[in-house]
């Protein structure tokens, strides 16, 4: 029972704790093995599936929905005047519309603002965010215009202006969907005036397969030595897709280190690595108590490995490498003096 509660006690933290789609696909998994290997204690089966049950009901809570591919909160459309010089106006008047299926709260935590990134192109850095709240809460399908007042003190240079949507310092809507309106700003003696121009989409996130299968022609182009440990965001781009965005890892436990360091690099921790994924599948109905937690937690290690890359934080590869070294100890009676 006590070895019930502790697995009980550390998936359910590490479940609410997270809102990792890959972290909580892995401690699904986790759960669920618990469940076939702990069978033959029936405390311990009731605990794992209580377990399982708030792991598999967390993904419907708004927090994590919204992390999943398809959820909608943040369909919005914003438009914006198509040019203005800044000396003469300062007030702008933007039309936004809320194509989510939630209701767009005009105060408290979750408020939702209009937002304005200015990025300057020249210096390659951010110069000023400005933040306007939503006159009034906004419900599926509903718009508003809201009246929004620009600088006019801003530098001399190059700017790009990016129009969103903001939920309380948390997420930008467009951002989050790869909509974004950009629109270049040429300032000079310190007098703004909008360049118009076609909308221009930013890039969208890559999926997991996109980014498996340019980590793989990577480790194709130089199969022997990689391309060195944290290369792979310096030449992703030889191979990615210019629409998305970049990838800084492979998300993939054995794909990224073939990409990284090449056969030659990689083969001691790519073997370890099978060799205990093929001890755990071999040995993990026979354990002790020790051995159960351990190999739990090496299994949803492993699964979350397999879309990403955890051992690159050194708190996780420690645990990694402890849990590792119980299970090997659990093979064994260790005698007690």
């Amino acid at each position: 029972r006590t070895t019930a509660f502790g697995v009980a006690v550390v998936l359910v933290a590490i479940t609410t704790l997270t809102a990792s789609r890959a972290g909580l696909a892995a401690i699904m998994v986790g759960a669920l093995v618990l469940l076939t290997v702990a069978s033959r204690d029936s405390a311990l089966w009731i605990l794992v599936g209580v377990t399982a049950g708030v792991a598999f009901a967390l993904p419907w809570s708004p927090a994590v929905r919204d992390r999943v591919s398809g959820s909608d909160r943040f369909a919005a459309t914003v438009e914006a005047p198509a040019d203005f010089a800044l000396n003469e106006l300062t007030t702008l008047t933007l039309f936004v519309r809320n194509d989510s299926s939630d209701v767009w709260p005009a105060a408290g935590s979750d408020r939702v603002l209009v937002s304005a990134r200015w990025r300057d192109l020249e210096q390659n850095r951010q110069w000023l965010t400005q933040v306007w709240p939503i006159p009034a809460e906004i419900g599926p399908g509903q718009s508003v215009d809201v009246a929004v007042q620009v600088p006019i003190d801003v530098p001399d240079g190059r700017y790009l202006v990016v129009w969103d949507l903001l939920l309380d310092r948390e997420a930008f809507f467009l951002e989050s969907a790869g909509e974004q309106a950009l629109t270049t700003v040429d300032v000079a003696n310190s007098l703004a005036t909008l360049t118009p121009g076609p909308v221009v989409r930013a890039p969208t996130q890559p999926t997991r397969i996109e980014i498996w299968g340019w980590t793989l022609e990577l480790f194709q182009r130089r199969p022997a030595f990689g391309h060195g440990v944290a290369m792979m965001r310096f030449v992703v781009g030889d191979v990615s897709d210019a629409s998305t965005v970049a990838a800084s890892h492979g998300h993939n436990i054995v794909l990224e280190p073939l990409a990284s360091s090449g056969l030659v690099g990689s083969f001691s921790l790519v073997a370890l690595l099978g060799l205990l994924a093929t001890d755990l599948a071999r040995r993990v109905r026979q354990v002790d108590s020790v051995g159960l937690i351990a190999g739990s937690a090496l299994i949803v290690m492993l699964v979350h490995g397999l879309v990403e890359w955890p051992l690159m934080f050194v708190p996780l590869s420690t645990l990694f490498a402890m849990f590792a070294g119980l299970w090997t100890v659990s093979r064994d009676e260790v005698p007690v003096t």
